[in-house]
């Protein structure tokens, strides 16, 4: 860093699989001149999804938990009120 300034900044990190879902997590800011953050979650499943309807329901409600749970973890609970 030749003047020691960083304009914006890109984190990403891969969570250990729990029940069977990876998420790759990236946390990225924004330099323009107000304050921006993204957040994005990619959730995903090492293997063939099953083709009948309740077992593919199953297995895509286990990707929508783990992605609620790593959304909902990274929010303190004033943020969660101001988008109530």
């Amino acid at each position: 860093m030749p003047d020691g300034r960083i304009d914006s900044l890109l984190f990403r990190y891969q969570l250990a699989p729990t029940n069977g879902v990876t998420a790759i997590v990236s946390l990225a800011t924004g330099d323009g001149p107000d304050p921006s953050m993204i957040l994005d979650i990619d959730c995903f499943v090492r293997k063939s999804f099953p083709t009948d309807d309740d077992a593919l329901q199953r297995q895509l409600r286990k990707v929508r938990d783990a992605k609620n749970r790593i959304f909902f973890g990274s929010l303190t609970p004033e943020t969660i009120e101001r988008f109530k």
